[in-house]
């Protein structure tokens, strides 16, 4: 008997797209193991879309790199809401025509998707080779919904009431919004707590030294190596864990960093990496993050108790996203680099500063299991579509 087959996609344009799909998808096989064929797609790549897929996450590179100009596309596309659903057909017929195509070859039995073009082309595609396949995408930004997302999907969740009155100004019809909690790894909700003093001292670090954990995002996009040169002139020890994604420029002038800095400032310590696949060791013998305000580098570090201090928001969902915890106090802001040292230099003389953000996060009601109860929803859903 063939099983039913549930189709995820997801773009590379931000680890916030990829993770919650992934992770989904995990969770899915986990409660019903065996019962369905689960494909995970990084779409237009996997579409044959490469120059395609090339483009759009060069292009989000570009706007992390340029948040002005990130403001003016996204006050642009505000006034052009009402254009989403033709992106793709006007101005990339040739990917979205092979895109449509290869959903069609693939015949899921249901589509989930995490990215605005790839339901457009789902949606598209569904319509145009009458495929009665439900579909169901999930807007990541925690506190935001950008108007590219198409507002013909039937379902459509979102993450809290501020994205669902977004969604809804750009006219969602609310009978479609569901609110679901974010969706995390499973690492995130299952985290098997380890000392952090054992886990230095494995990655070659000082055990008994304030240690920060800093990342600009899957991208390594933000503005992690100004701020590290800042930290450089403090003269309190530090281990700094430097996680810089995929951005390779950025991991070889911090190695070059770090050869001057042995000679120059012995307080100082690093421990430099790539693209970390998972990021819970690094976090867990981790005192404070420092970094970009992306959704789910935020939800991850707060989940598991590590206090963020945002230096970095690359547009208006990430600032919506910080403003929402330090309104909470449970994150800290310093967006100013010349600041940074007397701020961090404040945290440490002060435990109760940290020490205040954990008691509060045991307290706040946000960190629900979001991705078994979205997969639920897509179970749910193909179950009574083939009743």
């Amino acid at each position: 008997m063939k099983k039913p087959h549930i189709f995820i996609s997801y773009t590379n344009t931000g680890a916030g797209h990829s993770t919650p799909a992934l992770a989904i998808a995990q969770r899915i096989e986990e409660m019903h193991p065996n019962r369905f064929e689960i494909t995970t797609s990084n779409f237009f790549e996997d579409a044959g879309e490469i120059t395609f897929n090339r483009y759009i996450e060069n292009s989000w590179n570009f706007l992390l790199k340029n948040p002005r100009i990130t403001q003016v596309v996204i006050t642009t596309g505000k006034l052009l809401y009402f254009l989403a659903p033709y992106y793709m057909r006007v101005l990339q017929p040739k990917a979205r025509h092979s895109s449509m195509k290869y959903i069609k070859n693939i015949n899921p039995d249901i589509i989930f998707t995490t990215h605005f073009f790839t339901q457009t082309v789902a949606i598209d595609a569904c319509q145009k080779f009458s495929m009665d396949c439900p579909l169901i995408a999930l807007n990541p930004d925690t506190f935001e919904t950008f108007p590219q997302w198409d507002r013909r999907g039937e379902t459509f969740l979102v993450c809290s009431e501020l994205a669902k009155k977004s969604a809804l100004q750009y006219g969602h019809k609310e009978s479609t919004i569901k609110i679901v909690p974010q969706a995390l790894r499973k690492e995130f909700y299952a985290v098997e707590k380890k000392d952090p003093k054992e886990l230095r001292n494995q990655y070659n670090l000082r055990p008994d030294v304030f240690t920060i954990l800093m990342s600009d995002g899957g991208q390594g996009i933000g503005k992690m190596y100004k701020s590290i040169c800042a930290l450089l002139k403090m003269s309190i020890p530090l281990n700094i864990i430097a996680i810089c994604g995929k951005n390779e420029k950025l991991y070889k002038n911090l190695l070059k960093l770090q050869q001057k800095t042995i000679a120059k400032n012995s307080s100082i310590q690093f421990l430099i990496m790539g693209f970390a696949d998972s990021m819970t060791p690094f976090m867990q013998m981790s005192d404070l993050f420092i970094g970009k305000s992306g959704p789910a580098t935020m939800v991850e570090c707060l989940k598991i108790d590590l206090p963020v201090l945002v230096v970095f928001s690359a547009n208006s969902a990430e600032r919506k996203t910080a403003n929402f915890f330090i309104e909470k106090e449970v994150a800290l802001s310093c967006m100013s680099s010349f600041l940074l040292p007397k701020k961090l230099e404040q945290i440490i003389n002060n435990p109760d500063i940290l020490n205040n953000i954990k008691t509060k996060l045991k307290n706040l009601d946000f960190f629900q299991d979001g991705s078994t109860i979205i997969a639920e929803i897509i179970v749910d859903t193909l179950d009574k579509q083939n009743r």
